[in-house]
């Protein structure tokens, strides 16, 4: 069984270095060539009986994909299964948290308000604004770029709302949020690097985690922060898709919006203000999302289904 985490990370290498490997048979060199290249991923889906990606949407857009490798999951499609990766519920438990002060009792609103007292007398942030978070890498494919540019302009528009962002990576985006916090005192924060106590404090306190993503094969940032009543403002893409429906359909608890999409961002923050000032569609909202199950029960169980039915092939396979 052989599990794809992320397509854009092949391995891939010149024909001509094939000396480096091992002897193979001439006519298996098929299996590790993809389009005049050694490629590990291509073998690795073709020398497989199964093929698990982390998410199903993320297998879809996979397969949707005119590379080379969309066309050799196409041609192997009958053996690719998306299962939805999970979370640690034990490490990420608001009730039990021993990275926060305070812990989730009987009450929701009060969880989530003390936790945002706690970041904004650190972070000099507004109380009693809506509270939106970014924690990740500052990597193109979690699309954090466009956000400095989009929390200039959210400001420009004079919504009243509180920016915090926890990450790391390049440095000239990590400059582009610094110089926000000259520009937009009381409004915005940041904190360059990462720790782990921050990130669970962010994800108790926050009322919306945002995901610009570009790609995301699964995604777990939602998860904790729907575990901790944090109401996810995600990209249309992967896994973020299969786990976040938007408040527009039946049953919706997150927002979407479209990454390729003029202005989808600065739309989908405005929907947050607007979410936020209805307080009871707000508060009905978070106390769902908390008890959704986002464990690796449920995973488990779909791959322990994948083991068992190749038993019977495992038995008769000739050695």
């Amino acid at each position: 069984v052989f599990t794809i985490h992320n397509g854009q990370y092949q391995g891939m290498f010149s024909e001509k270095k094939m000396a480096y490997l091992p002897d193979i048979y001439e006519n298996e060199k098929w299996r590790i060539l993809l389009n005049g290249h050694v490629n590990p991923l291509a073998a690795g889906i073709r020398c497989s009986w199964k093929v698990t990606t982390v998410s199903p949407n993320y297998l879809k857009e996979l397969t949707q994909n005119a590379s080379p490798l969309g066309e050799l999951i196409r041609q192997e499609s009958n053996k690719c299964l998306g299962i939805l990766n999970g979370i640690n519920t034990h490490e990420w438990d608001p009730k039990t948290d021993q990275k926060l002060t305070a812990r989730l009792g009987i009450n929701l609103r009060i969880f989530k308000e003390r936790n945002k007292q706690i970041i904004c007398s650190q972070f000099d942030l507004h109380p009693d604004w809506p509270l939106m978070v970014f924690i990740g890498r500052f990597a193109k494919e979690k699309g954090a770029y466009i956000l400095p540019d989009t929390i200039h302009t959210f400001f420009q528009h004079h919504y009243r709302a509180d920016f915090l962002i926890l990450g790391s990576g390049d440095p000239k985006l990590a400059r582009s949020f610094n110089e926000l916090k000259d520009q937009y005192p009381h409004r915005y924060n940041c904190y360059i690097g990462y720790q782990e106590e921050l990130a669970h404090l962010l994800y108790a306190g926050a009322d919306f985690l945002i995901m610009p993503s570009l790609v995301e094969p699964c995604g777990l940032n939602q998860m904790y922060a729907m575990r901790y009543g944090t109401i996810p403002v995600v990209c249309h893409t992967g896994g973020l898709s299969d786990t976040v429906t938007d408040i527009d359909q039946a049953d919706g608890y997150g927002i979407l919006f479209d990454h390729d999409r003029s202005d989808d961002l600065m739309t989908a923050l405005h929907r947050a203000v607007f979410l936020y000032k209805d307080t009871e569609r707000f508060d009905t909202i978070r106390n769902k999302i908390i008890h959704f199950d986002f464990s690796w029960e449920k995973s488990n169980q779909q791959y322990l289904n994948i083991y068992q039915s190749l038993i019977p092939k495992l038995r008769s396979y000739d050695y």
